[in-house]
Formats: structure tokens, sequence, C-alpha cells
């Protein structure tokens, strides 16, 4: 029993020395500090231009925070791209460098990243490497907060509730030129996990889409070299 009380007690008081790392560096003036934030839940962000139906480029945000002051106007701080990144800036991404700023009155600001879709992300994933550096404004403070990774791809598979009954009832035949043009047009990639009224809407909303298509003289062909055709009745 002594046991088990001394062992809450290293605890709670490992639990209070984190949770007080913070609040002294808040209350340090002279030293304003930054760090990523998502990391401390995850150290990375994946990014699927087919899911997010994007077919040419798009805008990462990535959250960053400051512990200390709180002051009137804007200050800038700095990034880096890791040399172990497998991207090509101006390629596959961008940093615009008036994103690297920290606005007035805040304790936290986005960094936005812009990405750029390219054939090889079709067949594999690549990632962008972003570290924290220290500034004029800013220090570094935890280790593993400095670091953010992004992965982006184009590939995408069948998925698992495109099934047989998708084949006669639903969307049609499956093939990855309608799947992705399907997530463009409904603005979702699973119908798995929502209710029949929903899924029922965005299969619709994708067949009328076909048919407004064909009605304007722009009939939409599948991988097959025939018009693109959704067998649910509505």
């Amino acid at each position: 029993m002594k046991a088990k009380i001394l062992a809450l007690i290293i605890g709670l008081g490992m639990g209070l020395v984190f949770c007080s790392c913070e609040k002294d560096l808040e209350k340090y003036s002279g030293t304003d500090y930054i760090r990523f934030v998502s990391v401390f839940e995850k150290d990375s962000v994946d990014y699927n231009f087919g899911l997010a139906g994007k077919t040419t480029t798009d805008r990462i945000g990535i959250e960053v925070k400051v512990t200390g002051e709180v002051l009137d106007y804007d200050r800038e701080y700095k990034v880096k791209v890791n040399p172990v990144s497998t991207v090509q800036e101006g390629v596959h991404f961008n940093i615009p460098a008036q994103n690297c700023k920290l606005r007035a009155n805040r304790v936290t600001d986005t960094l936005w990243v812009e990405v750029m879709n390219t054939e090889e992300l079709k067949a594999e994933k690549l990632y962008l490497q972003l570290d924290l550096v220290e500034s004029a404004h800013f220090k570094l403070c935890f280790p593993e907060s400095n670091s953010c990774k992004i992965y982006l791809t184009d590939r995408i598979v069948r998925p698992g509730w495109w099934d047989e009954w998708h084949e006669t009832e639903g969307l049609g035949s499956y093939s990855e030129t309608k799947y992705r043009l399907f997530i463009r047009i409904s603005g979702t990639f699973d119908l798995e996990n929502i209710a029949y009224p929903e899924k029922r809407a965005a299969i619709l909303k994708f067949k009328y889409y076909l048919e407004e298509e064909a009605a304007q003289g722009r009939v939409i062909m599948d991988e097959n070299n025939q018009p693109m055709q959704v067998k649910m009745v509505g």
C-alpha cells in the first residue's frame, strides 16, 4: 500500500514539474520561445492530393505557438528545409517569406506551405521536413517540437466500401479516374461511415454532374473508353 502511495506521489510530482516548465517560461520575460503545435500530438502531416480532391496545388497550415510575452507588433520567425527532405522547393512546395510571421497580439499563428502535385506523387510518397531556427525574436525550447514533417502523395486505391452493392446499385464499376472525379465533385472520399441519406445525396450529386456535362456535349469518359456512369436510380 505504501509503495502504491509513493508511486502516486512521484507520478504527480513529475506531472507538476512538466506542467510548470511552460509556466516558468511564460513568466520569464527575457526570452520568447517558439514551437510547432501539432508535434505534441503527432510529428507529421499526411496530405493526399487525390483524397483531398485537388489536382494541382493546395495549402497546408502548420500551427506555431509562442511562449512568452504578447506584443503589439508583428514578429518574424525562421524555418529551414532540412536536407533529409525528399521534395524539391519550387517543384513540390513553396513557403512565401511573408508567411513566417507571428502577427501582433497573438500567441499562435499559422505557417502556410504551398504544395504542388507532380506525376511522381502518383507512384511514391515524398516528404518535407521543416525545422524552426532561432532568430532575433524567438529561441527554441523543447527539442521534440522544433521539427515537423509533411508527407505528400497522390496515390489512391480502391476503398473497401466500394463493394458489390456499389457495383450494382451505387456508384457503379470502380476506376481510379471515377473515384478521383467523385471525390472532387462530392467533396468526400469516404462513404462508409455516413448515414444512407447522406451517402445517397453524395452519389446522386455525382450522377447529376455527369448527366449535366453530357447534356452540354462534354461526355466524361471512363478508363474503359466508355461514358462514365452511376448505377443509383434517382
